[in-house]
C-alpha cells in the first residue's frame, strides 16, 4: 500500500496521512556478515530481529545464503526481542557468528555483530511540521532538546542543523555508557534528554519512547515527530497514568500475589524481586 510520486524524493512522506505508506529499505550489511563468516571460518550464523522486522527475517536469510559458501547454516531466532539487551543467548552460544538487527550495542562484544538498520526516511519535513505545530518559536523559547532512536541516528546531524538554521539553540548530550550515540534514547534510558531546555523534540516512530521520556521528565514539553507516519503529536502521560492507577486500585483487592522475574540479560532484577517478596 505504498504511494509513489515522481514529484517527491524517496523518503519524503508529506501528505501521506496516518498510515504507514513508505516502503522503507534497510541496510542489512550482508557484506559485513559474510566477511565475518570468512574471517572466523564459521559454519553457522544466527540472526535475531526485533519484533517489527521478524517477518523480513526469512527473506534476509535467503539473501545471505546466496552470498555464503555451501555448508554454512543460517538460523533465525524466534525469541521476542525488544532491545539491545534482549539477546537470544541460547542461539548465540550455538552459532559461530551472531547478528543482532535493529539496535546499537549497549556493550561491544566480539561475538555479536550489531546492525542498526538505519532508516532512509527524510526527517526535515517532519521537523518542519513540529516547529509549525507544537514547538515554541525561537523568539518565544529558543532552547530545545533533541533525541531520537538508533534507526534515525544517521540523520541526527541533519535534524540539529535544520533547527539551528532556523534560530533554535539545540541541546544534546550522550547519556551514559549504555547509550552508543549522543542524543540517543532507549526504552529504559532517557539520560540523553537531561538537557537545559523546557521542550524536547523526539524524532522517531511510536509513542513508547517519548511517553517514557515524558514520565522521566514531567516538567518538559515532549513533542513527537514521527517521520515514518508523518504525524506530529505531544507525549501525553495522563491517560497512561490513569490506566496504571486503575490497575493498581483493582489489584489492591487481591488476596495472593505472584512476583514475575525476567531472565533476560539486562532486564533481570533478582535482588528487587526478593525484596518485594520479603517485604510483603
Amino acid at each position: 500500500m505504498s504511494q509513489e510520486s515522481t514529484d517527491r524524493p524517496d523518503g519524503d512522506l508529506r501528505e501521506t496521512g496516518m498510515s504507514l505508506r513508505h516502503d522503507r529499505e534497510w541496510d542489512y550489511e550482508l557484506d559485513r556478515i559474510t566477511d565475518a563468516v570468512a574471517e572466523r571460518d564459521a559454519t553457522s550464523v544466527g540472526l535475531q530481529f526485533p519484533e517489527g522486522l521478524k517477518r523480513r527475517g526469512p527473506g534476509v536469510a535467503d539473501d545471505l545464503r546466496e552470498l555464503l559458501p555451501d555448508g554454512v547454516n543460517v538460523l533465525i531466532s524466534g525469541q521476542p526481542c525488544y532491545g539491545a539487551c534482549d539477546l537470544d543467548t541460547f542461539l548465540m552460544k550455538r552459532t559461530d557468528v551472531f547478528v543482532h538487527f535493529g539496535h546499537s550495542p549497549m556493550k561491544e562484544s566480539e561475538k555479536i555483530i550489531y546492525v542498526p538498520l538505519f532508516s532512509n526516511v527524510e526527517v526535515t519535513p517532519i521537523v518542519e511540521r513540529a516547529m509549525e505545530e507544537e514547538l515554541a518559536s525561537p523568539d518565544e523559547d529558543p532552547d530545545v532538546g533533541l533525541v531520537t532512536t538508533a534507526q534515525h541516528m544517521n540523520k541526527f546531524d541533519d535534524m540539529r542543523a535544520y533547527l539551528e538554521e532556523r534560530g533554535y539553540e539545540v541541546h544534546t548530550r550522550r547519556g551514559d555508557e549504555r547509550l552508543t550515540h549522543e542524543g540517543q534514547v532507549l526504552g529504559c534510558n532517557y539520560a540523553s534528554a537531561e538537557v537545559d531546555a523546557d521542550q524536547v523534540l523526539y524524532v522517531g516512530g511510536g509513542k513508547f519512547h517519548p511517553l517514557g521520556l515524558a514520565m522521566e521528565y514531567p516538567d518538559k514539553h515532549v513533542v513527537i515527530a514521527d517521520p515514518v507516519n508523518n504525524v506530529v503529536t505531544v507525549a501525553d502521560t495522563e491517560t497512561f497514568m490513569k490506566q496504571r492507577y486503575a490497575s493498581v486500585h483493582k489489584a489492591m483487592d487481591a488476596d495472593t500475589w505472584g512476583v514475575i522475574f525476567c531472565t533476560k540479560i539486562g532486564q533481570g532484577r533478582w535482588e528487587e524481586a526478593e525484596e518485594i517478596v520479603e517485604n510483603n
